[in-house]
């Protein structure tokens, strides 16, 4: 703005609302600032969404087999249920608290 100013100054009106010109200029970055914000706030709150839900369905279909008579099925439930307890409290974080 400043440079523009030079550069015009035979022109006044330039000159008087500069000042009035770089309080718009800062609440437009501002703005645009918090727009961006918004788009990420956006995005990792669906993202947690996405994980939750396959985390959820995951733990669904694992859990289907914890009653499972056969040896075999049920080896493969208990490894898998021991690492989905990794996971136990997953669903309740947020990207956005990490990032």
């Amino acid at each position: 703005m400043g440079a523009f100013t030079k550069a015009n100054k035979s022109e006044q009106v330039y000159a008087t609302k500069l000042g009035d010109m770089e309080k718009l200029l800062e609440t437009l970055q501002a703005g645009l600032h918090r727009s961006k914000a918004s788009q990420t706030v956006a995005s990792l709150e669906a993202s947690d969404c996405e994980r939750n839900d396959a985390l959820s369905t995951l733990t669904g279909l694992v859990k289907a087999f914890s009653r499972v008579k056969e040896a075999s099925s049920k080896e493969v439930y208990d490894k898998l249920s021991k690492l989905f307890k990794n996971y136990a409290g997953l669903t309740s974080m947020s990207y956005e608290k990490e990032a």
